[in-house]
């Protein structure tokens, strides 16, 4: 699975995914800070990534559009430490 990280998730919790094994990047690898939404969902498409993030923009943005990809992970938690985080990815 290709992950896209939004950029309000954390550079330690991309390069702890990706130290784990995961196709992880942040989509300030491809794209500034401040890209939309909806280009970071093309990118997503465009790159066949899953977008990793912590808004419900995404969500509401394929609604809208009645679109049915790219797939999203929502990551809703109240810990935001990286380590917490990459270790609940491990199977």
């Amino acid at each position: 699975m290709k992950i896209l990280a939004d950029i309000n998730i954390s550079v330690k919790v991309a390069a702890g995914l990706k130290a784990i094994g995961l196709d992880a990047v942040r989509v300030d690898a491809f794209l500034p800070a401040n890209a939309t939404d909806a280009k970071i969902a093309a990118l997503a498409l465009e790159q066949k990534a899953c977008i990793l993030t912590r808004d419900q923009d995404f969500p509401a943005l394929l609604a809208i559009t009645n679109a049915v990809a790219p797939s999203i992970i929502n990551l809703r938690h109240s810990r935001t430490d990286s380590e917490f985080l990459v270790c609940s990815w491990r199977p």
